[in-house]
């Protein structure tokens, strides 16, 4: 369905950004008076939907509105916007997981943002290294238990760098 939604968004834009119509249902079904037909369950399901649907979009305008609901009261929701956010390569989604690592109350949230984290990293080849190595230091001091050491391995692979070797020689010799 967020495909089939991305697409309809993409062809149906005239001038505008392809993410206005979904980001405008997304205020919709959040705004409980426009949506009162709607379950709890329900619009969170709608917004969770709509979050992966911007994602998929992928415009200036769909990272805005992905990086509010980072905050969002909604655990669900949240997380919707922790994994969208992942989709998005660029520096500022890659602070904005950041900052949900650090400040994210719900372990299961902080792990899921680590690990979007990650995945962002990953993917991040037209990033400028500089920051990208910035945030792989980051990364490598957040890797603290067995499976975020490994997960952060797997990131660090795919970002060859100089300082990324570093990086990987300290955690074997950590883990000698």
């Amino acid at each position: 369905l967020p495909q089939a939604l991305a697409d309809v968004a993409k062809r149906r834009v005239d001038a505008g950004d392809a993410a206005a119509p979904v980001a405008d249902m997304l205020h919709q079904v959040t705004d409980a008076r426009a949506g009162a037909e709607l379950t709890p369950e329900q619009r969170t399901a709608a917004r969770c939907v709509l979050l992966e649907t911007l994602a998929l979009v992928g415009t200036d305008m769909a990272f805005s509105e992905t990086s509010t609901l980072l905050t969002d009261e909604n655990v669900d929701v949240r997380k919707a916007a922790i994994n969208a956010l992942g989709r998005f390569q660029r520096t500022e989604a890659l602070a904005g997981l950041q900052s949900r690592v650090n400040e994210e109350q719900d372990a299961a949230l902080r792990t899921l943002a680590y690990s979007a984290y990650l995945a962002s990293l990953r993917n991040a080849g037209a990033l400028p290294r500089k920051e990208v190595d910035a945030h792989l230091e980051y990364a490598f001091q957040q890797a603290q238990t067995t499976a975020a050491s490994r997960e952060f391995l797997a990131a660090a692979t795919k970002l060859p760098s100089l300082a990324c070797l570093h990086l990987i020689e300290k955690l074997i010799a950590s883990e000698d």
